[in-house]
């Protein structure tokens, strides 16, 4: 994939995570293509080679009752989050999630890499405003080849002034 199609790609993903409506409002969110899930039903968040050919990767939410590839997860200021984050890939990697309000430890921001084969828990509520954010792989020197390789996504958190 070029950076032409990334950011093509990058933009239609944002523009039908702008289509979603807070929890509340009484509209339900319509995006086609995009699944949706609640960031407090993930259980397990598994980083994978989807296609070991391009180096193509994907972010897999395990909700305990579904398996969801790719998915853009809704969450309401408040929320907690536990989860594993799981580690399926042939070099170290992080989930940084971009802009949120969280201790260094959970933050994956490239200091505490999780090593191939290994897991590491997160645990901490969303105190951030309503807004569109966005996780990301973030491991210290192989971020950018991680992320053009399809490590990242959409966070849609809500608050009571979206409602």
């Amino acid at each position: 994939m070029d950076r032409r199609r990334f950011l093509a790609g990058s933009i239609a993903t944002l523009g039908a995570a702008a289509a979603w409506q807070a929890p509340g409002s009484g509209a339900q969110p319509v995006v086609a293509g995009v699944q949706q899930v609640p960031l407090t039903a993930l259980r397990r968040l598994i980083i994978e080679r989807s296609d070991p050919l391009s180096g193509r990767c994907r972010y897999v939410a395990d909700t305990g009752k579904q398996m969801i590839a790719n998915p853009t997860f809704l969450a309401r200021r408040g929320d907690r989050v536990n989860a594993v984050i799981e580690n399926k890939l042939p070099q170290p990697t992080t989930v940084h999630f971009h802009g949120l309000l969280l201790a260094e430890a959970q933050d994956g921001a490239g200091f505490e890499n999780i090593a191939p084969g290994a897991q590491k828990s997160i645990n901490f509520e969303i105190r951030n405003r309503g807004a569109l954010y966005w996780f990301h792989a973030h491991p210290h020197g192989f971020t950018a080849e991680q992320v053009y390789s399809g490590l990242a996504g959409l966070l849609v958190v809500a608050d009571d002034d979206d409602d």
